[in-house]
């Protein structure tokens, strides 16, 4: 060390030319290395064999989600109609000359009337394409739509939808800063901060020397990445990685009342919450196992004190910085973690936590051959605003009136967090919807609303009794694939109209839409509402920062 030292003292221009190239290496290539990094969180299991098998023996399909063409034929025309049928067969097998390697299923092939609306003059092809081991890829979208109408007779329509176009909107709307631009925005408000807290720009040299770790990071995994697979979650563990270079990298003297007491070793586990539902095999469905809701853990953020009434104090802050109020995902893999570090007892047990000032009841349940489950009270159901201006409503989801169930009430409904509850026809339009942020945002703020649940009476699985989707653009989460608290005010709903019976566990789903399926288990008598689920820790390490 001492030798390598002195070269550093002695060659400092070398030195500092080497680090800068480096850094002008990782902001060009960080684009490609995020692009080739895998997006495939499914976990180990049976579901995740039949997918490999089926990728495998068919060069697509699988785990990954198939475009979606429909063509709709003109009034008085029935897609069952022969010679109908055999036309919008020939428009889908188009797209064998336009687009390679696909595979293509639709009523023309398989004669199942799956593939046919009700009214019997729409029909949609499920057309799987070559696999995307990475991020982005070629939207092949609009290449499907111009195949599909060129060869369809005149007079019909066509579209195309999939659960990929939904989740990332038409390229003309993706004008979102990159990962680069995301990064330097937020070094300079974090120079800005710092520049007057310390009242001085050494404080720059700590993020100049994070920034080159974190670039220099990227281009070492954007090596990897050519030879192997490696996973999204990388990404996020090179900007802790950041961090704590950061903090070992800062001016000495700083105050340390800005650093947490426990940062000479940091501790954090990244969790899976709602992955299995108790009473269930794990490998009954591939939903059950699929499910993902992440929540990460620092030391510190969970705690127990025997003096008080409850047994847990659980914090939790949005993407944005917003006190997030309620038990659901978020409490239920505190829960976990507690259970995963050994911090609860032995077999099962009746608990509390605080949440929001709310001490409820939380009952941990074991049972042989089974993960360890978690049952939480949520508070008692508040019934509050409802939506008066329905189109405005259905425009900010992108959807149209005639969308909404009518003589159903969209109403905010609280168990905790409050959350506006949007009944719509069916799985299809849930699927649908494509939220306009700050306009569903003003709408929500107009009824006093935190998120908005989205639901259709149209579940995948007929053991469930919803079929959801959350938005929660106010405290700025695009769309959550597990939310507990919302899940609870929607089957408080469903038990005060009657449409589901009291004392009754019911399973809600969720996240279908982002291809993370989750199964949400509620319970609702009088007053109480339970929700329960369980899940397991995907990763955890540990950010060491000296404290000087």
């Amino acid at each position: 060390m001492p030798a390598l030292t002195r070269f550093v003292l002695r060659h400092k221009a070398l030195v500092v030319l080497f680090w800068v190239l480096v850094a002008a290496a990782g902001v060009m290539t960080i684009g490609g290395t995020t692009h080739r990094m895998t997006n495939n969180f499914a976990m180990p299991g049976q579901a995740f064999k039949v997918d490999n098998q089926i990728a495998s023996q068919y060069g697509n399909g699988g785990s990954q989600p198939p475009y979606l063409p429909v063509i709709t034929v003109p009034a008085g025309q029935k897609v069952t109609d022969p010679a109908t049928a055999a036309a919008t067969g020939r428009a889908f097998a188009a797209l064998a000359r336009a687009v390679p390697g696909v595979r293509i299923a639709d009523y023309a092939t398989t004669h199942d009337r799956a593939f046919i609306t009700r009214d019997g003059r729409s029909t949609f092809a499920l057309v799987y394409t070559t696999p995307v081991t990475g991020f982005g890829g070629t939207d092949l979208g609009p290449a499907i739509d111009r195949a599909v109408t060129a060869a369809a007779p005149a007079g019909w329509r066509v579209g195309v939808t999939g659960s990929a176009l939904l989740a990332n909107g038409s390229a003309a709307k993706s004008k979102g800063t990159g990962i680069m631009a995301e990064a330097m925005i937020g070094s300079l408000g974090a120079l800005a901060i710092l520049a007057l807290v310390f009242a001085s720009f050494l404080a720059l040299l700590p993020l100049v020397i994070g920034a080159i770790s974190v670039l220099a990071t990227f281009l070492l995994v954007g090596g990897l990445t050519e030879v192997t697979g490696v996973s999204q979650i990388v990404e996020f563990l090179i900007a802790l990685i950041g961090l704590a270079i950061y903090g070992k990298s800062r001016k000495p003297g700083i105050s340390p009342r800005f650093w947490p007491a426990a940062a000479a070793g940091v501790s954090y586990w990244l969790l899976a919450a709602f992955n299995f539902i108790p009473g269930r095999e794990a490998a009954s469905s591939r939903y059950v196992y699929a499910g993902a809701a992440f929540v990460l853990l620092m030391a510190g953020r969970v705690g127990a004190d025997p003096k008080m009434d409850f047994n847990a104090l659980i914090s939790d802050k949005s993407p944005i910085g917003v006190e997030v109020a309620g038990a659901g995902h978020n409490a239920l893999g505190a829960w976990l973690w507690l259970d995963a570090v050994g911090r609860l007892p032995a077999g099962n047990a009746v608990l509390a936590q605080e949440i929001s000032g709310k001490v409820l009841p939380v009952e941990v349940i074991r049972e042989e051959g089974r993960p360890v489950a978690v049952s939480m009270d949520q508070s008692p159901p508040e019934f509050g605003e409802s939506v008066t201006d329905r189109a405005e409503l259905a425009a900010a989801l992108g959807l149209s009136v005639g969308d909404l169930v009518a003589g159903e009430p969209t109403q905010v409904v609280s168990t905790g967090a409050g959350h506006l509850l949007v009944p719509v026809r069916d799985r299809a339009t849930v699927d649908r919807a494509a939220p306009d942020a700050p306009r569903l945002a003003a709408a929500l703020r107009q009824v006093g609303g935190e998120g908005c649940y989205l639901y259709s009476r149209d579940p995948v699985d007929a053991d469930a009794v919803a079929y959801t989707r959350f938005f929660n653009p106010t405290v700025g989460i695009a769309e959550d694939p597990a939310t507990g608290t919302a899940a609870g005010p929607l089957v408080a709903l469903l038990v005060a109209a009657g449409r589901v019976a009291e004392d009754t566990t019911v399973i809600v789903e969720q996240g279908y839409a982002l291809g993370r399926p989750s199964r949400i288990q509620v319970t609702v008598s009088g007053p109480r509402v339970r929700v329960s689920g369980s899940g397991l820790v995907v990763a955890e390490g540990r950010l060491t920062i000296s404290r000087t």
